[in-house]
């Protein structure tokens, strides 16, 4: 919590909200959800390293089994870290483990779901990834 913390102004702008004006969960609580989402096979988080430190955390949620075989991406990257190129190869990572690694969970679609007036997020996004047939959706 510490560094997501440090953060909190810089990534403030970018947190999601809902729409029909519910009060938005606090950091803690949207671990606590995360880690009951994680048990249920929903959900996983990573915490994102660089030269063992923490800089941030990306993670594969609503992972939906079946026919569909989809999950979204989200992440957080510290202010300091940003722009180095961190982000784009956690969730090129994240996205050979869930589509085609054995131990992930084989889904057919990934998701990453910005705020569209995020610059950063948007030129993670600029570079679809396919593998034979599995997509990323931008």
């Amino acid at each position: 919590g510490r560094l997501r913390s440090v953060n909190e102004r810089w990534l403030a702008p970018w947190e999601s909200s809902d729409p029909h004006g519910t009060e938005p969960l606090t950091f803690k609580s949207w671990v606590n959800r995360q880690r009951e989402e994680e048990r249920e096979g929903t959900s996983i988080i990573f915490l994102m390293e660089h030269e063992g430190e923490i800089v941030g955390q990306i993670s594969l949620g609503a992972i939906y089994p079946g026919p569909m075989r989809t999950g979204i991406i989200g992440y957080w990257i510290d202010e300091d870290h940003a722009g180095r190129g961190l982000t784009p190869l956690a969730v090129a990572m994240l996205a050979d483990w869930a589509l085609l690694d054995p131990t992930g969970p084989q889904l057919h679609r990934l998701e990453i779901d910005i705020v569209p007036e995020n610059e950063r997020s948007r030129r993670v996004c600029w570079t679809p990834m396919c593998h034979r047939g599995s997509c990323i959706v931008f």
